[in-house]
């Protein structure tokens, strides 16, 4: 097996550093509105929406991983 050769590792590490310098965002990051205010806390809609998502979840994930026992307590044993 042939081993690397220097300069075609060095060449791959410049190229690399080279592209990772021009992934920088050049704005920036989650500056904070002057202009506008937060949106405000809503407890009852999110708790609302929780609601409507858990209730299409939970069954499903009941069915999912609670076959096995449902199975186990149908057959009794008789497999």
């Amino acid at each position: 097996m042939p081993s690397a050769n220097p300069r075609i590792i060095s060449r791959t590490l410049s190229s690399i550093s080279r592209l990772s310098r021009g992934m920088v965002e050049p704005h920036p990051f989650a500056r904070n509105a002057v202009t506008t205010t937060p949106h405000e806390w809503r407890a009852g809609d999110l708790a609302k929406r929780l609601g409507k998502t858990s209730a299409a979840y939970v069954p499903f994930y009941v069915v999912l991983l609670g076959w096995p026992l449902g199975a186990k307590w149908a057959l009794n044993g008789r497999l």
